[in-house]
C-alpha cells in the first residue's frame, strides 16, 4: 500500500465529473497527446470485460485526514449495472465524458449503478502527475460512493486493448459489456450511452 495526504471534504454521491482533471490541468503544462487510432481492442458489446489488475497505485482508500492506495482488480462484482471510466491524466483527457456523466447525474438514480473512474497516470508529464494524483485523491472524498483508481504504469491500455487512451463502458450485472466510447466522444455516443442506461435503470 502507499501512504498520502490530503485535506478532506465530505459529499455522499457516485458520480466524480472529469472536470477534476479540466480545471487544474488546463493552468499546467501540456502534456503527451492522446492517440489518435480507433479501437475498442478486447471491449466488445456482448461480451465479458476483460480483466485489469493495478497494482503500481491502485485503488484510493481514505483514512481520516490520509489515504491509502490498495491494488484494485476488475471487473468488480456487484448486483447492478456498472460504468467504467478510463481517461488519461493529461490536458484534455478529464473532460472528455463530462456531459455524459452531468446528465447522468441530473436524471439517473445513483444508487442503482457503480462507477468506477480510472486515471492512466502513465499518460501525465512528470510535472503534472503529482497535480492529477492529488486532485484525483480529493475527488474521492466528495465523491464517497465512487471507486477511484490510480493507474501509475497505463496497465489498463494494454489489459483493454486500447488505441486510444480513453474508454466509457457500461456493464450489466454480470460484467457484460452493453455500450462503449472510444476516444473522444461525439454527441451521438452520449445519447447511445445515455439510452442504454435509461432502458436499464429508469421505471
Amino acid at each position: 500500500m502507499t501512504r498520502g495526504r490530503y485535506r478532506p471534504t465530505l459529499r455522499a454521491t457516485n458520480l466524480p465529473s472529469a472536470v477534476w482533471l479540466r480545471c487544474l490541468i488546463l493552468s499546467c503544462a501540456i502534456s503527451p497527446a492522446m492517440h489518435v487510432l480507433a479501437s475498442g481492442g478486447a471491449i466488445r458489446p456482448g461480451e465479458t470485460l476483460p480483466p485489469m489488475e493495478v497494482t503500481a497505485g491502485g485503488k484510493i482508500v481514505l483514512e481520516g485526514s490520509d489515504y491509502v492506495t490498495a491494488p484494485w482488480a476488475g471487473p468488480i462484482s456487484v448486483p447492478m449495472v456498472q460504468v467504467y471510466q478510463y481517461v488519461p491524466g493529461t490536458r484534455k483527457g478529464g473532460s472528455l465524458y463530462d456531459p455524459l456523466t452531468e446528465r447522468m447525474q441530473r436524471e439517473l438514480d445513483p444508487t442503482r449503478f457503480r462507477i468506477t473512474a480510472i486515471v492512466n497516470l502513465d499518460a501525465s508529464s512528470v510535472f503534472i502527475k503529482p497535480f492529477v494524483r492529488a486532485e484525483v485523491v480529493a475527488k474521492q472524498r466528495t465523491f464517497l460512493l465512487a471507486t477511484m483508481v490510480l493507474d501509475e504504469d497505463g496497465v489498463g491500455v494494454a489489459a483493454w486493448q486500447l488505441d486510444r487512451e480513453s474508454a466509457f463502458i457500461v456493464t450489466d450485472e454480470q460484467n457484460i459489456v452493453l455500450e462503449a466510447i472510444f476516444g473522444p466522444p461525439s454527441q451521438a455516443d452520449f445519447d447511445r450511452i445515455f439510452d442504454v442506461l435509461a432502458e436499464k435503470l429508469l421505471p
